[in-house]
């Protein structure tokens, strides 16, 4: 797909989705309630639907599209085989849910999927008498998940590797007897995250202690309940990052400035580059006028929006490091090598390491074919630079359906021209 600038400034009002993040969380969490639960705007997003999908094939009954209604609180009583494909998110919270099989269930995922680790949460369940065992590479899915004697009590995890992990043990606490208390051993990516998680679970009735981070102990049980997603943070980068990339330019969001999502902040960054941002109750407004200026800036808070930062970067005076991103070497692809590749491409040069990427602004970048590794956010964190270089060509552009399905159409609707 080739990307054009827009034949005027921006000026768009983009209305987003439900986030992908809430809604996996809010599917988990209704699928473990009595009763039945309602989860409104909920994401439309491939991930989204994987899960939905294994969840019907585990038992659980799930009917609507952008609203859903859930009869959860059933045991898992079938033996059945489940590919998550390429939905980490859903992969590592299945692996929780799982472990309360009555029977037998194989979770297996593809081939990138295979090599993305594993072990930190199969070992931490497996402790509370789970019975998990890997089918090929230990530490690695595919994963065979027979019935184990989960009652709950306590356990062990870093923080380290996956907050995602973390919030899968956090979900099935309160389904457990006992309920349970995870402690966090070590450095915590993403805590943010953590906060999305205990947030849904307390809108279903779980009772939370949580002691900085280090122990959290939860308790049900999780009561049915109506939630709504809030807009995507994540999703909101890619239209911000184009209005500070815009001469003249302005782009709103649909997304509240306060909200507990991480991503949310990734507009104070912009704000440090130059660029002007207005927060109202349920928007935020990006324009810009001058030239960004180069920032250092630490995502742990926010990895998703790290690759639109530093296609940011690209156009920024000076030398821009962007830290805290040891998660994006085994997310769908290895995200900073992949950054590097790309903007390589467009003359820029680029430095990296286990978790940082050093960007020198170019004083002329050019337009190239970007590579999207079979990532979502790789297509759509580069597509903005076409506000600027006049176009960039995306390969593979329909891999944005993992997170945002319609992220071409709100692009055109903002002006650009595909």
């Amino acid at each position: 797909m080739i990307i054009k600038k827009p034949l005027k400034p921006l000026n768009a009002k983009i209305v987003l989705g439900g986030s992908k993040s809430l809604t996996n969380r809010a599917l988990l969490t209704a699928s473990l309630a009595d009763g039945r639960s309602v989860i409104e705007n909920a994401s439309l997003s491939a991930d989204s639907k994987i899960l939905i999908n294994a969840l019907k094939k585990l038992g659980v009954k799930i009917t609507g599209g952008k609203k859903i209604r859930i009869s959860g609180g059933k045991k898992l009583n079938k033996n059945v085989r489940i590919d998550a494909k390429d939905a980490g998110t859903a992969f590592r919270f299945l692996t929780a849910f799982c472990a309360l099989t009555e029977k037998e269930i194989i979770l297996t995922g593809s081939a990138r999927m295979q090599k993305r680790p594993i072990g930190e949460l199969v070992s931490a369940l497996n402790s509370l008498s789970a019975n998990i065992k890997y089918l090929k590479e230990a530490g690695f899915p595919p994963l065979k998940i027979r019935k184990g004697v989960l009652l709950g009590g306590r356990t062990t995890i870093g923080g380290n590797i996956s907050s995602q992990f973390i919030s899968a043990l956090l979900m099935l606490g309160p389904a457990l007897k006992n309920g349970l208390e995870v402690n966090i051993k070590g450095h915590l990516v993403s805590a943010s995250y953590i906060d999305m998680t205990l947030d849904v679970m307390r809108r279903f009735g779980a009772k939370i202690e949580n002691k900085n981070y280090r122990k959290i102990t939860v308790k049900g049980p999780y009561k049915s309940a109506k939630y709504k997603c809030e807009p995507d943070a994540s999703g909101a980068s890619y239209f911000l990052a184009c209005g500070a990339l815009n001469p003249g330019g302005k782009v709103r969001v649909n997304l509240n400035p306060y909200s507990l999502q991480g991503d949310v902040e990734f507009a104070d960054i912009l704000a440090k580059m130059g660029a002007k941002v207005v927060k109202g109750k349920d928007y935020i407004e990006v324009s810009n006028n001058c030239q960004l200026k180069a920032v250092n800036a630490d995502m742990t808070l926010m990895p998703d929006t790290a690759q639109t930062l530093a296609v940011l970067c690209a156009f920024a005076r000076g030398k821009s490091k962007i830290t805290g991103l040891s998660t994006l070497r085994i997310k769908e692809t290895d995200r900073i090598k992949a950054l590097c590749a790309e903007l390589a491409k467009m003359h820029v040069k680029t430095k990296s390491g286990k978790d940082f990427i050093e960007i020198y602004g170019a004083a002329a970048p050019q337009t190239a074919k970007i590579k999207t590794y079979n990532d979502h956010r790789m297509a759509m964190s580069f597509a903005p630079a076409a506000a600027v270089l006049g176009k960039i060509e995306i390969l593979t552009p329909s891999v944005v359906k993992k997170s945002f399905p319609d992220f071409w159409i709100k692009l055109k609707h903002a002006g650009f021209r595909l």
